[in-house]
């Protein structure tokens, strides 16, 4: 962090922060301490042993534990890797599931609405074409009237006399 984000802090952030730097100094030290005792703790058996091959042979003991931790570390990874894939397998199924399904329901409510728009049309239509009709038949209706209104005219002017 630099000078100016660490001004920028406020004081309890900064005590905040000086405390978990305390308690990781204090793990440190404790983890530095349990260190040098088993570094101790080896030296006397080295110092122990008769020979050097007895303390090849007691390290070969240490190198075998780290071998099988590592081992049993990559089993673990291996089998925590087979379990996501499961997980993300079966996740992706519930998924395709889910999308089908809406696939579905939207292509009901899509026939629906189809249908619904189509009667609502044959509806309006059906109305048009009766206010067309009687619109027209109005229209004969006067026209026949004007006929029979004017009939006389009509006579006459057929007859040529209207000239």
């Amino acid at each position: 962090m630099t000078g100016k984000e660490l001004k920028r802090l406020s004081r309890s952030d900064l005590l905040e922060m000086l405390l978990e730097q305390s308690k990781e100094n204090d793990k440190l030290r404790e983890e530095n301490r349990s260190l040098r005792e088993r570094l101790n703790d080896r030296e006397l058996a080295i110092d122990n042993c008769g020979s050097l091959a007895e303390a090849a042979l007691r390290l070969n003991g240490v190198f075998e534990a780290a071998q099988a931790a590592c081992d049993q570390y990559a089993q673990n990874i291996r089998c925590r890797s087979e379990h996501m894939q499961e997980y993300c397998q079966q996740m992706e199924r519930e998924t395709r599931e889910q999308c089908d399904s809406l696939t579905v329901e939207a292509k009901a409510q899509y026939d629906t609405l189809v249908a619904q728009a189509q009667i609502r049309c044959r509806e309006m239509l059906d109305k048009a074409q009766k206010q067309a009709q009687a619109m027209l038949e109005e229209a004969q209706r006067i026209r026949d009237e004007q006929d029979s209104s004017y009939g006389w005219l009509k006579e006459l002017m057929e007859s040529g006399e209207a000239e």
